[in-house]
This record gives C-alpha cells, sequence and structure tokens, in this order.
C-alpha cells in the first residue's frame, strides 16, 4: 500500500511541475511534500520567480539550480540540509531567501554574491559566525539569524544601511560591533536570551530604533541614563535581566520600557511601518501557498498518460 501511494505522491509532484513548465509559471509551491531528492525536471522551469520547496526531507540542492536564474524568492526552511547550499549563491536575482531550521552550521563567503538580497532568514541552524562578507548583501532590509551558537558579529555588518528588521535572540552575544551605529534604518532589533552583561550604550544613539528587546540577558545594571536616553524608543524591553528587579520601581515610570507581565503577549502597533507590526513572531513566516492545490490535481489527471516517463526519477 505504502509503494501505492508514494507512487501516486511522486507522480503529483512531477505533474504539478510538468504544469508549471508548461504556463510558463512564475510561483511553484512543492512545500509538504516529503520530497528527498529535488527532481531534475524542476530546473527546467526557467520562468520560476518564487519557489517553496520548504518542509520536505530535502538534503542537497543540486548545482544545476544556477539554471532557475529569475529566481527572486527561495524558501529550505525545515529540511534536513547539513551544509548551506551554495548554489544557491549564484541565483544573483534572489531577494529573499529561508534556510531556516536546517543544520548548516556555517554560510558560506559567496553569500556576498547575491547583492539584490533583501531577506535572509537562517533561524535555528546552529551557526557560530556570520561571515564578513554578509557585509556585501547591501539591500538586505530583513536579518533573523535566532537559535544559534553566534557569539559575535563581523565589523562588515555596518555595511547593511538598509537595514530595519534584525532579530538574534537565542545566541551568545556579548557585544555589539562599533560599526554597529552604521545601521541608520534600523527600527527593530532582537537580542533576547543572549550573554549581554550591560545594556550596549550604541543602541541609546540609534534613534531609528522603535523596539529593541534585551530581555533575559544578564544586565546587572539598569541606570536612569539609559532609561532617559531611550525613550525615542516605542517598546524597550529588558525584564528578566538581574538589574530588572533591582531597578523596578524607577523603571516602572517610564512607559516604554515593556513590563514583564506584557513581554510575551506584545503586540506590536505602528502604522507608519506595517510590515514590522508583528515582528516578534515572523521567525515563523510560512512562505507556503497551497490555494491552487486542488486545481493542480484537476489538471494532473489529464498528464496520467505522458507521466510514465518520469516515474524512475525517484527510484
Amino acid at each position: 500500500m505504502n509503494s501505492v501511494y508514494n507512487f501516486l505522491r511522486e507522480n503529483h509532484i512531477l505533474g504539478v511541475i510538468e504544469i508549471a513548465c508548461m504556463k510558463n509559471s512564475f510561483t511553484l509551491n512543492l512545500s509538504n511534500h516529503k520530497i528527498q531528492d529535488i527532481p531534475e525536471i524542476l530546473m527546467t522551469c526557467t520562468s520560476l520567480q518564487r519557489l517553496c520547496l520548504n518542509r520536505n526531507e530535502i538534503t542537497k540542492v543540486p548545482e544545476n539550480i544556477a539554471l532557475l536564474n529569475r529566481l527572486r524568492s527561495l524558501t529550505l526552511s525545515y529540511n534536513c540540509l547539513t551544509e548551506f547550499p551554495t548554489a544557491v549563491c549564484s541565483l544573483t536575482e534572489l531577494q529573499k531567501l529561508n534556510v531556516s531550521c536546517n543544520v548548516i552550521k556555517t554560510i558560506p563567503k559567496e553569500i556576498g554574491n547575491l547583492r539584490q538580497l533583501t531577506d535572509f532568514w537562517c533561524n535555528y541552524t546552529e551557526l557560530e559566525a556570520i561571515p564578513e562578507e554578509i557585509g556585501k548583501c547591501e539591500n538586505l532590509e530583513t536579518f533573523g539569524a535566532r537559535g544559534n551558537h553566534i557569539k559575535c558579529l563581523p565589523e562588515t555588518i555596518g555595511s547593511l544601511k538598509r537595514l530595519q528588521w534584525l532579530t538574534l535572540e537565542s545566541n551568545e552575544l556579548e557585544e555589539l560591533p562599533q560599526s554597529f551605529s552604521s545601521l541608520k534604518k534600523l527600527i527593530h532589533i532582537t537580542l533576547s536570551k543572549n550573554s549581554f552583561t550591560n545594556v550596549p550604550n550604541v543602541l541609546l544613539e540609534m534613534k531609528t530604533i522603535k523596539f529593541c528587546f534585551l530581555n533575559n540577558n544578564n544586565i546587572k545594571t539598569i541606570e536612569k541614563k539609559h532609561l532617559d536616553d531611550s525613550r525615542f524608543m516605542k517598546h524597550f524591553a529588558l525584564y528578566e535581566n538581574p538589574g530588572y528587579e533591582d531597578g523596578k520601581n524607577l523603571i516602572s515610570s517610564y512607559k516604554h520600557v515593556v513590563p514583564v507581565e506584557q513581554g510575551d503577549e506584545l503586540i506590536l502597533e505602528d502604522n507608519s511601518e506595517s510590515d514590522w507590526e508583528n515582528s516578534i513572531a515572523t521567525s515563523e513566516i510560512d512562505t507556503t501557498d497551497d490555494s491552487d492545490d486542488n486545481q493542480q490535481f484537476e489538471e494532473i489527471a489529464s498528464l496520467v498518460p505522458d507521466l510514465s516517463r518520469f516515474v524512475t526519477a525517484f527510484n
């Protein structure tokens, strides 16, 4: 019975790809299909601009993915990758890349080839460092690298002049690089659950920041100066630090400082920056789109006679 199910599933996938190729589709959603090996026929869909391969069992991305040279969005999160797919770095039109929840451990220097990248997610990937070449991704606006083992950031991060949203929650950071003050467009930064022992002064100089999360660190002293100099922020989270309890009476008089009971339920509201309103939860962004799946099943029925030549692709 399993073999019949696998046969139907695998040929459904091939049929979906075949339809996309025939229609010169711009978008293809292959998420949640238990794909282990990316079918070769996919590389003939050169019209694709958005490809969703998340939540599969993919262990490797083939080198010839470079043939999909029009791709602007690629989602590979929640797979079984054991290294960063360097071939992806040849997709120079790529604007959005998600490799979260794979054990890739390192990001290659070739990441610097992705000069058009605006959104990059590498959450929960066992990273220990961010390469210096990230500074070449000068169009980056959103960068998520939470849940890793990052101990320090490269000075080149200051080259990301367009960066607006940065989450580095649950890492091992103790300080920020001197170049950090060059991030003149930064709106939201999450540094909670790291190893900071002091409030980084550079954050108090960055007047564009509206949402700053430093909760759950090891900050021993929260001074009145920290609170006064951060009034330009809309929300400043300092709870679950040793110094928070000691200065609780003082802190309570500052409305922009997030109280501990509000922390996990905070809803960010900012009409002028709607993309960032709910940015606490955006590491779980799901880019799948199943709206046309039923239609694809119906279209595949008409292609069954032509599918036999692809059956061996999964053997």
